[in-house]
């Protein structure tokens, strides 16, 4: 006899009032269960049921191993249920990073209809900044990249497409020295300030440079966001995506200045480990494909 055939005996009898019943929804005859209760109660010296008066009433002891048996019987439905998907080709886990650059509010509001399709996958979501989505996914920590720029390596392993290109605009506090300048700003006197750095999260790979070469001194966060709120409080300068600041523009918190050295605008793109992807990985990868989910990705 095992716990969990306890454990449905003891579901039976209460779900079902009387032994008997629960007999006949087991299949079995009702000193079968009878039998089992009392070979349990000597075996570990625990009463299930209180047997002194004329109808049996479950003890405390009783009460209580039937509330962990049921917990026992649905932790045995949900592990069944798992290994019935696995073998059907779904995942238990999907791994995504995303770039800070990127919009992440219709990842979210895809995540959430994921999760009417695919409520047992478990999801694990991280966000990168500059090498970091293709260093996660060359190194196994991502299924799924969204937002992944520089090389994309060749492989029959990985597959990708792009999703559109990025403009960066030297953009700085009004309250900055350099606001004040007239006509292109050097290179050399960008560097005389100091730069404010979004660090590059990539664990393995050799860190990407921001745009400014040379900075006489920096300040490195390790958020896209807080770069740009230093660059508000004029702590510092740099580049940042156009998109992103639209709004800082528009109400004069950041203004834009043109420089000698611009930077280069840069390609972005959705990638992912083919191997790795089961039917939910395949289902979200179709949904990313989507030409209105790829234009928010870009929007403020």
């Amino acid at each position: 006899m095992t716990l969990l055939e306890l454990a449905k005996i003891l579901d039976a009898i209460d779900r079902f009032q009387t032994f008997e019943a629960a007999a006949n929804h087991l299949h079995k005859v009702r000193s079968a269960l009878t039998y089992t209760i009392r070979t349990f109660e000597n075996q570990y010296d625990i009463q299930i049921f209180d047997r002194s008066q004329h109808r049996v009433k479950w003890t405390a002891a009783g009460k209580a191993l039937l509330e962990q048996g049921r917990q026992l019987l649905l932790s045995e439905h949900h592990a069944l249920n798992l290994a019935k998907k696995i073998a059907s080709g779904w995942e238990t886990d999907i791994y995504i990073a995303y770039d800070e650059l990127v919009n992440v509010s219709p990842i979210l509001m895809l995540l959430k209809k994921f999760q009417q399709t695919c409520p047992d996958i478990n999801i694990h979501l991280e966000a990168h900044r500059l090498n970091g989505c293709l260093d996660a996914l060359l190194h196994h920590r991502a299924d799924i990249v969204i937002g992944l720029s520089g090389q994309i390596p060749i492989s029959s392993n990985l597959g990708y497409f792009e999703i559109g290109q990025v403009s960066f605009i030297f953009a700085i506090s009004p309250s900055h020295p350099l606001a004040n300048i007239s006509g292109p700003i050097s290179t050399d006197m960008i560097e005389q300030y100091t730069t404010i750095i979004a660090s590059d999260s990539s664990l393995a790979m050799a860190p990407r440079s921001t745009g400014v070469q040379s900075p006489k001194n920096s300040i490195i966060f390790s958020s896209l966001a807080l770069k740009k709120q230093a660059q508000i409080e004029g702590l510092g300068v740099g580049f940042l995506p156009k998109h992103l600041i639209g709004k800082e523009l528009d109400n004069q918190v950041l203004i834009q200045k043109e420089v000698i050295q611009e930077k280069q605008s840069a390609k972005y793109y959705i990638a992912w480990h083919k191997a790795s992807l089961g039917k939910g990985g395949r289902w979200l990868l179709e949904q990313m494909k989507n030409e209105h989910f790829i234009i928010q990705l870009f929007s403020e």
